[in-house]
């Protein structure tokens, strides 16, 4: 049986005079490795779980709204990914738009995507989280931002 395989041939654009080259890290001097929008009205916490009955037992699982936001986040940051996934004790900057009633959001199911994306090897390595939210009825949206964790401060 053949098998076939595409390689691209298009030489990678020159970076600019002072910066990085595409999907390599870049550190601002602020210490930001890496960020990405994702649109989509994130799943509140109160609508992350449901209970199922499997085989006669109850079992807590992802409701269906949260397994749809992270199939469409996954779909937008494949091609937002580094090379290598962020190794290293990283802060994470969460600001999130959302419809005013939407509720507590959990950056737990984010952290889980992004280890899914291959973006950040463990959500174990995440140190310092920060969630910023307001309101936009019209382009609910995450802004995510991984940086450096520094103890100091």
């Amino acid at each position: 049986m053949a098998s076939s395989i595409w390689v691209s041939r298009r030489a990678a654009k020159p970076a600019g005079i002072g910066e990085a080259p595409r999907n390599e890290p870049r550190d601002d001097g602020t210490g930001t490795l890496w960020t990405a929008t994702i649109r989509g009205e994130p799943t509140a916490r109160r609508r992350m779980h449901e209970v199922v009955l499997i085989d006669g037992i109850a079992r807590l699982v992802r409701s269906r709204p949260a397994r749809l936001w992270q199939s469409r986040a996954m779909a937008q940051l494949l091609n937002r990914r580094p090379p290598r996934p962020f190794a290293g004790e990283l802060a994470l900057d969460c600001r999130v738009w959302s419809m005013p009633a939407a509720g507590e959001i959990d950056e737990s199911l984010l952290v889980e995507v992004l280890e899914r994306a291959a973006i950040i090897a463990s959500g174990r390595q995440i140190r310092e989280r920060r969630l910023l939210a307001a309101e936009d009825r019209e382009q609910p949206r995450i802004l995510v931002r991984l940086a450096r964790f520094s103890s100091a401060g």
